[in-house]
């Protein structure tokens, strides 16, 4: 590697963004932790069907995030890094089209759970859940104000407070005998308590009207809508596992899935810290400095701890679940080792994925992501009729691999690969 070469890729990443990885990966490996303890315990307390129906309703509400229009704070960032001062005008250009759309997503949640036929306890779980929609609109108003500013230590604070306060009130309330209703419960008040906390922060950086008028420019619309899509067919690749067992399987299969998604997603601790740091930096740089060989460099950079998470979920998933969780979920283990090729693959693609969306590609994204959505869904239903929910975790990493491709390929087309 040259010197100069070597120079840039130190000035493209610099003090700021490692320091805020730093923090943030710190931060997440605390939260995902400290969140373990409570996949030790929720499950056992639960057994498979009744963390089947939790897990069954915390996907199926994260689901309609889309309708929220969460892509329109992907906007805000990308334009309000650039001129801080500005950013209080952004944010209170989408903050009111943002409530209308998160009541809508709300509304369409409760009323397609009618229309997809679950039982009315799953309908009331469901009812409950869905003002999780409109913390998490507030929540991410708030985090992006701290992101477009650079100062993500406050992520990883908030992050560690949220699961120190949540793990310990969900089991203090199933070792009280409570059950699933009382956990949903506790979850919104939890985040809704932690947001307020961290809203109360972001005031020292970028104030807003927290309820300003609904705002209509087409452009940024048009812009966030991108986005969202991108987040939701993301999640329709993600939670829609869940989602498509409730409904062509039993609650002890979701159990049993869920159980080994859970614990895998927990190697997604970096992806965030990476995401949130990284895209304002690919922003700034994406008509100076942003090339392919830094994209390849950073691609392998999270090749080799991904690999080593593979290895240590082969060697130890079966133990950990047998030993630990009880072997009423052993089926969950083999889940996860199938799973865990789905981080090998997700840490490859990332880089690429945004680096894609600084440089204004979002529209091919969406392409990308529709067409894997509907890959996913499709392959979910052959597989699974072939090989139960071992071929739903199949049908995940297909997807992941198909992506990587795809994402590789379009950077090749638009990315040169040195400046």
């Amino acid at each position: 590697m040259t010197n100069s070469y070597q120079k840039r890729l130190l000035d493209f990443f610099n003090k700021t963004s490692i320091k805020n990885i730093s923090y943030l990966t710190i931060g997440q490996g605390i939260s995902q932790a400290i969140s373990l303890i409570g996949v030790l315990y929720i499950p056992k307390l639960l057994g498979p069907e009744g963390y089947g129906d939790y897990q069954t309703v915390l996907s199926y509400v994260s689901i309609f995030t889309v309708f929220s229009l969460t892509g329109l704070n992907k906007v805000v960032v990308r334009n309000g890094s650039r001129e801080l001062s500005k950013l209080s005008n952004e944010i209170e250009s989408i903050i009111g089209i943002r409530h209308l759309f998160t009541f809508l997503a709300a509304l369409i949640a409760v009323l397609a759970a009618f229309y997809l036929n679950y039982d009315s306890e799953i309908i009331l779980y469901i009812s409950i859940y869905v003002f999780w929609l409109w913390i998490r609109t507030i929540e991410g108003t708030v985090n992006l104000i701290f992101q477009a500013h650079q100062e993500l230590i406050y992520f990883s604070v908030f992050s560690v407070i949220k699961s120190i306060l949540l793990t310990s009130s969900l089991i203090t309330v199933l070792l009280l005998g409570r059950g699933i209703i009382e956990l949903l419960m506790i979850d919104l008040l939890v985040s809704a308590f932690v947001v307020f906390l961290s809203h109360n922060k972001s005031r020292n950086f970028t104030s807003f009207k927290f309820f300003s008028p609904i705002k209509l420019d087409m452009k940024t619309l048009k812009e966030g809508l991108v986005f969202s899509l991108i987040g939701f067919f993301n999640v329709m690749g993600n939670k829609i596992d869940i989602v498509m067992i409730s409904l062509i399987g039993t609650p002890m299969e979701v159990g049993l899935y869920a159980l080994a998604n859970t614990v895998i997603r927990k190697g997604l601790l970096a992806s965030k810290a990476i995401s949130t740091s990284i895209f304002p930096i690919y922003a700034m740089q994406a008509v100076k400095s942003i090339n392919r060989a830094v994209l390849y460099k950073h691609s392998l950079l999270t090749f080799i701890p991904s690999a080593i998470i593979v290895f240590v979920v082969f060697i130890g998933s079966s133990w950990f679940v047998n030993n630990i969780i009880g072997i009423e979920f052993s089926y969950s283990a083999d889940i996860m080792k199938v799973l865990s090729f789905y981080l090998l693959f997700h840490y490859l693609s990332l880089p690429y994925d945004l680096a894609l969306q600084a440089t204004y590609s979002e529209k091919t994204l969406v392409k990308i992501k529709a067409s894997l959505a509907i890959l996913n869904i499709g392959a979910n239903y052959v597989l699974y009729e072939r090989f139960g929910i071992m071929g739903i975790a199949i049908s995940s990493i297909l997807v992941k691999v198909a992506n990587l491709v795809l994402v590789i390929i379009k950077t090749r087309l638009t990315i040169p690969y040195q400046k």
